[in-house]
């Protein structure tokens, strides 16, 4: 009966060795089972060197401390049994250093070189994407922390475990050189986590003059800050030369290979910036990401216009894609569509700027005073709108993205700036706020819609080839004068003059009064009469929800700026109702 749980420890533990021995067990529980194999060894080797004439007593005695000692392996054995890797580590009592030597050998495979040689997943880092969805913005879900196999004996940070390694798989993807660094096999204790925290700087400078230096991802950023976010005016001015024509035809029957190459001939040679045509009008899109409606229709939408769904990208190759993912690329086409939208009914307000010009020297007897006031109104709306968003919010949070960028040590800190840039420039620009960026939004196509009106009114008097008709005309007679003296150029007659000047005054003057006409109807003057009480009711109510949505959400200042901008002189707080608070 003394040796009948001796016994049968020592059956358990050879049945644990024939079962630990198999490959699928991993390595950590083949080493196991050579260590426990070694074990009964010795123990076989003990028994053989006893006396056949010793009495049970004192076998008993002599064997004590072999029993003792079997005992304690196979409880700590029956304790692990199923587990594996670190997991098995962490629960396994007693002094097993080689079983801990295998999975410190993976472990400075990983810290050193970036090499993840784990078949039997016992590491404490499991990859779970490939190298594509990385491209598309899988970065942080690449290398994923199993807890249960992080190595408790050795006191090292999980995170920090994950991060050493991912940070050299980069280095080593794009071609650079790994290792170099002290290992960690054989230390223990203070100096174990010193040589880990320099295994650690290292592997984060290391991926940073990757990206930054050889891959320059700043020029990436500079491009997109460029042409994403239209930082350069000429950019978008020539575009829309070019393309106005095409953009403003229904979506399906724009010619996107046209506008491509209408965007190559604006951009400088060896940008990579393309274009597309999106399905969805920017609140629809947002309605899809912020999940504003539990089902949204995401199904082509009708009667949308080229300029309602253009789309500008950038593309960029790995390691770059680090920072600009797919991810950050639709963030930064939201900033976009919301920006090139006011900058186009910012260009169509300053078109009917111009037509209004053109009838300045005619007489309307007031007539088209309220059509004055409703362009200024709208067009101080629209360019405050845009000095907003370029100067006060682009501006200042770009400049925070740079600073921050240079202090960075690591690829995730670079990574998280650049999101904290994006989230800010979506907040500020209130691309998060349904209910301010429909209003927002709605102000701007009524503001198309009041160009749309004057824009038919100067085509139906025929203003425009009236007036080039007249310019021409005059440039073709003064190109036929001969000069009245040699080296003094070609000058026209006081007769002439006068005669030149009375038959301009007098077309302009027949085609004024065809403009009276039409302006000085009731139904003409209703028309703008509804544009102007419309536009100001909803700029009020658009001022009235933004400086409520200010003071609820613990004061935001960027809200309250573009109220302030709006509402500079007082001229809606001191005439509008329903604008409380100012």
């Amino acid at each position: 009966q003394k040796f009948d749980r001796f016994f049968s420890d020592v059956k358990y533990l050879r049945s644990r060795v024939s079962v630990l021995k198999r490959w699928e067990e991993g390595l950590c529980n083949n080493r196991l089972s050579a260590d426990l194999q070694e074990v009964l060894l010795g123990l076989s080797a003990s028994m053989t060197q006893l006396d056949a004439e010793q009495t049970v007593n004192s076998l008993y005695y002599y064997l004590l401390p072999s029993i003792s000692h079997i005992g304690n392996i196979a409880s700590s054995i029956r304790k692990v049994e199923g587990l594996r890797g670190g997991e098995m580590i962490n629960s396994l009592e007693g002094d097993w250093d080689g079983v801990r030597s295998v999975y410190e050998s993976i472990l400075e495979k990983w810290c050193s070189e970036g090499v993840l040689e784990d078949k039997y997943e016992e590491f404490c880092v499991k990859i779970i994407v490939t190298r594509a969805d990385v491209m598309s913005g899988g970065w942080d879900e690449k290398f994923q922390l199993v807890p249960r196999n992080v190595p408790a004996w050795m006191g090292l940070d999980a995170d920090a475990i994950v991060r050493v390694g991912k940070y050299l798989s980069v280095v080593r993807e794009c071609g650079g050189k790994v290792g170099g660094v002290g290992g960690l096999k054989g230390l223990k204790g203070s100096e174990l986590k010193l040589a880990f925290n320099e295994l650690l700087n290292h592997a984060g400078a290391s991926v940073m003059n990757e990206v930054f230096e050889n891959h320059n991802v700043r020029h990436h950023l500079d491009v997109i800050r460029k042409y994403i976010l239209l930082g350069k005016g000429d950019f978008f001015n020539t575009f829309m030369d070019y393309a106005t024509t095409e953009l403003e035809k229904p979506k399906a029957q724009c010619n996107i290979s046209r506008l491509r190459s209408l965007l190559s001939m604006s951009l400088p040679e060896g940008c990579r910036v393309d274009l597309s045509l999106s399905g969805l009008s920017l609140l629809k899109q947002l309605r899809a990401i912020h999940s504003w409606e539990s089902k949204v229709d995401l199904s082509a939408e009708t009667g949308l216009k080229g300029v309602d769904t253009l789309v500008l990208s950038v593309s960029v190759d790995w390691p770059v894609s680090l920072i600009v993912s797919e991810k950050s690329v639709v963030k930064y086409q939201l900033v976009f569509r919301l920006i090139f939208f006011a900058k186009h009914v910012e260009r169509r307000l300053l078109g009917c700027w111009e037509g209004l010009q053109g009838v300045k020297g005619m007489e309307m007897q007031g007539n088209l005073g309220l059509t004055h006031k409703c362009k200024s109104r709208m067009l101080h709306f629209i360019t405050n709108l845009t000095y907003y968003i370029m100067s006060e919010v682009i501006q200042p949070q770009w400049h925070v993205l740079e600073r921050k960028l240079s202090q960075c040590k690591d690829i995730d800190e670079a990574i998280s700036s650049h999101q904290d840039f994006l989230d800010g420039v979506l907040k500020e620009c209130l691309l998060t706020n349904r209910v301010i960026l429909e209003d927002l939004i709605g102000l701007m196509k009524t503001c198309l819609l009041f160009c749309q009106e004057m824009e038919n009114l100067w085509k139906e008097v025929g203003i425009e080839e009236t007036l080039n008709d007249v310019a021409v005309g005059e440039r073709l007679k003064r190109m036929n004068l001969e000069p009245v003296a040699p080296g003094e150029g070609r000058k026209l007659s006081s007769v002439n003059v006068n005669t030149r000047y009375r038959q301009r005054k007098e077309r302009i003057g027949a085609l004024g009064d065809k403009v009276l006409d039409r302006v000085a109807g009731e139904e003409y003057k209703n028309t703008v009469a509804r544009y102007v009480q419309g536009f100001d009711a909803g700029l009020s109510s658009l001022l009235d929800k933004m400086l409520k949505d200010g003071q609820r959400r613990e004061y935001q200042s960027h809200v309250i700026n573009l109220c302030q901008r709006l509402d500079f002189n007082g001229f809606w707080s001191g005439t509008q109702t329903g604008v409380g608070g100012f």
